[in-house]
């Protein structure tokens, strides 16, 4: 599956986005149902499908006095309705409308956003689906899940790639219990999910909800770059919340929709619903004494709530991974609550300061840099990263430090040789995932790119596609370092095919005033036994949506020794 789904990406960023779909109403409709393929009974027979208006929506409700019409489309009906070109009409004769809204009530409607898992390319920027709650006629508090998706694993790479960016693939537009999907992202695929609740007039909450009704009716294509989960809901947020039409640039993914969301104050609420490891994690770098229960009176609520919620997070895992018998799990959960026999006014641990993915960085990229050699050559660089952040970006708002590259494009031009594409990077990730003694944990990178002498343009003249893997632990030593140590393997494809051995070790340094220091150190030696040692140190300072910073490396090969020094700008949006 990774490397299915790996080779889509590399292919996909290569291509144009085509879609099936478009701008089906004219500006009359604003953003609404912009667009969402439209119904064939609005198409109008006297134009394309981009012709369809309000005056030949109004034509077809009149001309069909028919309920099965404003049953089947009662989103569109309520929106004339409101504008006062139709009459109101009941909506109780509608069976299936009726049953929808019995079986799933609506009162709140919320963004749920699963985390980016960088084991699996396919949700590096996040998985989005909506909530939505409400009582039913018993007073019982109902909660689904509608999601948009499509298969992944349904035909071979190639085919899936020709269908996912090109011809479109079947699209599932589904409505489940919220509970499976928490269980199935929380625990089978360990990601933190994130539940922003949205604020909504009665009127937009109204709509809305005839709206997610009236979508079960629509065929949908999915294109992974152009009509994905995220490209859906803004699309149907669009209706009532006009100013999220500038969520993204090249293309709209999961953080850009929630982070739009946020930003123009359409959140009313914040929920965090942390995966047992996850939490661990966080708590760990918490700073507490060890609990005696005898000794309680020493301790203060913040203590005793951190120590009770990282002993819960704890049996949670080993019994979620079956380590422990549910015999076990729910012996020791007794004793822990006995132990803090206070639990309950503290049981919900308050996340309210942690940055989640509203405050992460724009995914796109433009970095500028200078650098001058030992020998006093001067090399310029352009890079455009459509899809990515890098390792020396902010990392408020992410779990732990990663950086990802997508069709990344690095441009040089120098003195003496002129332009040249330094480096393509098809598809790069690098996860810092911190070990735990209890969770374990391997970070690592997986990196597929063209290069030419992007190491070092001054010891050789070389263009060669590399592939780089590495596989090792990183170390949290202080809430603010990172160690990692990973062995690594490179692979060097030129006029031959070279296999290096690459062990790599490095730090991580979150700095005041939103800097960061990397450190790193890398040993490569090839087939030939000629090895080359490299040091590099980067210092940035990350300001709102730019990075200014220098970086110095140090090439020892052989005899030759060599000293880059780089100004860099970048700027996300």
């Amino acid at each position: 599956m990774f490397l299915k789904t790996s080779a889509i990406f590399i292919i996909c960023f290569l291509s144009l986005p085509v879609t099936s779909y478009g701008h089906f109403f004219n500006n009359d409709w604003g953003p609404i149902f912009a667009e969402i393929p439209l119904p064939q009974e609005f198409i109008s027979t006297k134009g394309s499908k981009s012709a369809a208006s309000i005056p030949n929506h109004v034509d077809v409700f009149q001309k069909h006095q028919d309920q099965k019409l404003y049953c089947k489309y009662p989103a569109r009906y309520f929106y004339l309705n409101q504008k006062g070109l139709l009459p109101s009409v009941d909506y109780t004769h509608c069976q299936d409308l009726q049953e929808f809204l019995k079986r799933a009530p609506i009162q709140e409607i919320s963004i749920m956003f699963a985390a980016e898992s960088l084991t699996q390319p396919a949700s590096i920027v996040g998985h989005s689906f909506l909530k939505i709650s409400g009582l039913d006629d018993e007073k019982i508090k109902r909660e689904h899940a509608i999601s948009f998706f499509t298969r992944m694993d349904d035909v071979n790479a190639v085919t899936l790639f020709i269908q996912s960016f090109l011809t479109g693939k079947k699209g599932y537009y589904v409505l489940g219990p919220l509970s499976e999907s928490i269980d199935y992202y929380i625990k089978k695929e360990g990601r933190t999910l994130w539940e922003y609740k949205l604020k909504f007039s009665e009127e937009e909450l109204e709509f809305l909800r005839l709206y997610l009704f009236e979508l079960k009716n629509i065929k949908f294509k999915y294109y992974f770059h152009g009509f994905n989960c995220a490209t859906l809901l803004q699309q149907i947020l669009l209706s009532v919340y006009p100013e999220i039409d500038k969520a993204g640039h090249l293309w709209v993914t999961p953080l850009d929709l929630v982070k739009s969301l946020y930003q123009h104050d359409r959140v009313e609420e914040r929920v965090i619903y942390p995966n047992s490891g996850w939490l661990l994690r966080q708590l760990d770098q918490e700073k507490v004494s060890s609990y005696q229960k005898d000794s309680a009176e020493n301790f203060s609520e913040k203590d005793k709530a951190i120590t009770y919620h990282r002993l819960k997070a704890k049996q949670n895992y080993l019994f979620e991974r079956h380590k422990l018998s549910f015999k076990e799990y729910k012996s020791q959960t007794q004793k822990l609550d006995e132990d803090f026999e206070d639990h309950k006014d503290y049981d919900q641990l308050s996340f309210e300061n942690l940055k989640g993915p509203e405050h992460t960085v724009q995914d796109s990229q433009i970095y500028f840099g200078a650098t001058r050699s030992s020998g006093g050559h001067m090399l310029y660089r352009l890079s455009l990263l459509p899809l990515s952040h890098q390792l020396f970006n902010a990392s408020k708002g992410r779990a732990f430090e990663s950086e990802v590259k997508l069709l990344g494009v690095d441009l040089a031009y120098l003195e003496d040789d002129g332009f040249r594409l330094r480096e393509l990077n098809l598809f790069k990730i690098q996860t810092y995932s911190t070990h735990n003694k209890v969770t374990g944990g391997l970070s690592g990178q997986f990196d597929l790119s063209f290069k030419h002498n992007a190491q070092n343009l001054f010891l050789e003249d070389k263009k060669r596609l590399e592939i780089t893997t590495s596989l090792g632990k990183t170390f949290r030593l202080h809430p603010d370092i990172d160690f990692y140590l990973w062995p690594s393997v490179n692979v060097f494809i030129s006029d031959k095919t070279d296999f290096i051995f690459n062990p790599q070790t490095g730090l991580i340094l979150r700095e005041i005033f939103n800097m960061k220091t990397l450190m790193s150190y890398e040993y490569q030696l090839n087939t030939d036994r000629k090895d080359i040692h490299i040091l590099n140190l980067t210092h940035t300072i990350n300001f709102g949506n730019s990075s200014i910073g220098v970086n110095y490396s140090r090439y020892f090969k052989n005899e030759q020794n060599q000293e880059q020094l780089e100004a860099f700008l970048a700027i996300t949006f």
